[in-house]
């Protein structure tokens, strides 16, 4: 363990940066996965070139609903105020446009879930499988599942939700969500399925268990699922549309 010991304005700024460089390439992931799209590339194996570089790192490089809980966003934003402040403007809008690109894959992913259902989100019935701001967590904090639900819900759908950790507190703190007990469950008359918090418990799942459902289109919104066993399913990415 390295041990240093430095002053408090230090310590102060090296938290709030080390998140906010998380928080960078993270962004910057979703914004490599918009060049690749356009110009037909292969996103997923660019993001897997680039880990191999010991430089890089494969952790964050994965396109998808980008970052939630409380950390993040908190420490990204008052690094820009910080900036901002400090009179170090350059700073401040680069830090605050890392913060936007983050928010505009949730906006992403609801345009599109509106753009395959026959008549809109107004009056549809959306499954959500997670819920958790990510996997293996029992916390909602700025989740982006959670935040795109209740987008759904506020433009008409009837949006059901399985999380494996946090289906109480949802019920708890968002009763105008249908909370369900089993995956199943939130495909009962679903007309898209959007994978929103990368469980294990998803990327595990037979896609023939849930084939009698009358939900036909998913939206791997965190790039988790193997489309090569979704078969008949219709399969699309949160970003594309």
């Amino acid at each position: 363990v390295v041990l240093l010991s430095t002053d408090f304005v230090t310590a102060d700024l090296t938290k709030a940066a080390a998140n906010a460089f998380l928080s960078t390439k993270i962004s910057f992931a979703n914004l490599v996965d918009d060049v690749c799209q356009a110009a037909g590339a292969d996103s997923k194996t660019v993001a897997t070139a680039m880990g191999l570089d010991p430089r890089i790192g494969p952790f964050g490089l994965t396109a998808g609903l980008g970052w939630g809980g409380s950390c993040l966003s908190k420490d990204i934003r008052a690094l820009a105020d910080r900036a901002q402040a400090l009179g170090q403007s350059g700073a401040a809008t680069f830090f605050s446009h890392v913060d936007y690109t983050n928010t505009a894959r949730r906006d992403l992913a609801v345009t599109h879930a509106e753009s395959v259902l026959p008549g809109g989100l107004e009056g549809s019935v959306v499954a959500l499988w997670g819920a958790s701001y990510k996997p293996n967590v029992g916390d909602i904090s700025d989740s982006p599942a959670l935040d795109i639900a209740l987008r759904m819900h506020r433009a008409g759908a009837e949006v059901r939700v399985h999380d494996p950790s946090v289906n109480d507190l949802v019920r708890r703190h968002h009763p105008e969500l249908t909370v369900v007990d089993a995956p199943a469950e939130a495909l009962v008359g679903a007309g898209v399925l959007i994978v929103a918090t990368d469980w294990p418990r998803y990327t595990a799942l037979d896609p023939a268990s849930f084939a009698d459902s009358t939900t036909r289109t998913v939206i791997d919104a965190r790039r988790c699922l193997d489309h090569q066993t979704l078969g008949a399913f219709r399969h699309h990415t949160a970003q594309e549309a």
